[in-house]
């Protein structure tokens, strides 16, 4: 892994998709943590045609929940509260990332390694270290972050 002592288990490596997209399937996108910047994230996509919002994840179940009844109908969201769900999710394209910022480059890296484009908020890293290795983890996976 990149990162020695991360938190994850130890043996778990993020699923590698190998979906190819058609130019008129929709973008799927998961939002992982929302209690602040986030809520635009989801916003955002909501009103991008060609996206769609399918999944949730946050530690905080009742943030969680109270995110998921906004949506309704045809719109269905999975919610999760550990990321390596959604990272590891083959039907999510896209990943953006919200939390508190010391997870940011880990989970960036994590979905690059999953063959997922990322969009992360700011700060990107906490080290320049951290930073060199999600571009490491762009360029070798071919990822838009």
């Amino acid at each position: 892994t990149l990162f020695a002592g991360s938190k994850a288990p130890a043996g778990w490596r993020p699923k590698i998709s190998s979906t190819v997209k058609g130019a008129n399937d929709d973008i799927r996108v998961a939002c992982i943590g929302f209690n602040g910047k986030g809520k635009t994230h989801i916003a955002g996509f909501k009103k991008l045609p060609g996206v769609r919002v399918v999944a949730l994840c946050d530690v905080d179940q009742t943030i969680l929940d109270k995110n998921a009844k906004k949506f309704s109908g045809d719109e269905k969201v999975a919610t999760y509260t550990d990321a390596r769900y959604i990272i590891d999710d083959p039907n999510i394209d896209a990943i953006t990332i919200a939390t508190p910022n010391h997870w940011h480059s880990l989970l960036a890296i994590w979905g690059c390694q999953a063959g997922k484009d990322v969009y992360v908020e700011k700060p990107v890293c906490q080290t320049i270290w951290e930073g060199r290795q999600l571009v490491i983890a762009k360029d070798k996976y071919n990822r838009i972050v």
